[in-house]
């Protein structure tokens, strides 16, 4: 069935009209249709018919990880971000393969309509400036890279950061075991303090937590114009930041305001189908001007506070 290749009806050769169409290329495995002039399917001809089978420009290897959109950029991230850098529409998909750390004084500038895909349990964790500008046609998109199935990778890790110096709008967050995680200390084990507050804006989350974990940095998470879908919004023990979200939606979640936790405030929003969760000794929820849908409330404590 392979054989149009190159007029020779003895040759084994399967890389260049594979499916007889005329059309001559080193992808033509497409999508075993002898008659489609498609060539984006197959493109190393190993049977396997995924969207991002243009890997590696290898017709006989089956992988099929690399170049999603067929451009020929196979974009590799893992280790230091030490300069400057601008992650462009024109290379995406950019695969995070390993832990990624954003340098203090380095800007990183993520495009509208980026794609990061995260192939594992990996974390980009900032302690430089991420300016992450989407747009409401061209959202950036951080992702797993099975669909539907968690990385398990922290997509961003506020650690050390000047918190105020970052954006992050108009971004879809999903399959991951944390969106966003501010800090990542103990009482027992301090450092990489946050300052300052990260706002971030028009956000779609599912699949993926939403969390506070400092200790007594007086810094704050605020979450503006927010979807936030199965998933956990925790301000963790002890002393962890503030999260305040505002004009959102909380659907089939857990919202947790841990013991010493500084606070969740849910402010003009609505939530649907979730539970609260609170802990002790200055644990507390703020909820005002919201509505809130077959939910419940729970504590593990005596001594917190509640406000509607």
């Amino acid at each position: 069935a392979d054989d149009c290749d190159d007029s020779d009806p003895n040759s084994n050769t399967m890389a260049t009209d594979a499916d007889c169409d005329g059309v001559l290329a080193v992808d033509d495995c497409d999508d075993n249709d002898p008659n489609s002039n498609t060539v984006a399917t197959d493109g190393d001809c190993d049977g396997i018919l995924p969207a991002d089978d243009c890997d590696d420009n290898d017709p006989m290897s089956p992988s099929i990880e690399d170049d999603g959109d067929c451009d020929g950029h196979l974009i590799y991230v893992s280790g230091p971000i030490d300069q400057d850098t601008t992650w462009i529409r024109s290379l995406d998909p950019y695969y995070i393969v390993g832990d990624t750390h954003l340098q203090s004084d380095i800007t990183l500038t993520i495009e509208p309509g980026v794609e990061v895909v995260y192939t594992g349990a990996y974390k980009i964790e900032v302690e430089g400036t991420l300016l992450a500008g989407g747009t409401s046609t061209d959202p950036i998109h951080f992702s797993s890279s099975t669909p539907g199935t968690s990385s398990g990778a922290t997509m961003l890790l506020f650690k050390g950061a000047a918190l105020d110096d970052s954006q992050l709008d108009h971004a879809v967050m999903e399959d991951a075991a944390y969106a966003i995680k501010i800090g990542e200390e103990t009482e027992h084990a301090q450092g990489g303090k946050n300052t300052g507050t990260l706002t971030a804006t028009n956000l779609v989350v599912d699949n993926a937590d939403i969390n506070t974990d400092g200790y007594q940095t007086g810094a704050a998470l605020v979450l503006e114009d927010a979807e936030l879908n199965d998933l956990l919004i925790k301000g963790n023990y002890p002393r962890s930041e503030h999260i305040s979200i505002h004009t959102s939606t909380i659907t089939n979640s857990e919202i947790n305001s841990d013991s010493y936790n500084e606070g969740i405030g849910i402010y003009d929003s609505t939530v649907d189908g979730s539970t609260f969760s609170i802990g002790c000794c200055g644990a507390n929820f703020e909820i005002v001007r919201t509505e809130v849908n077959g939910s419940s409330f729970s504590d593990y404590n005596d001594s917190y506070s509640v406000r509607f």
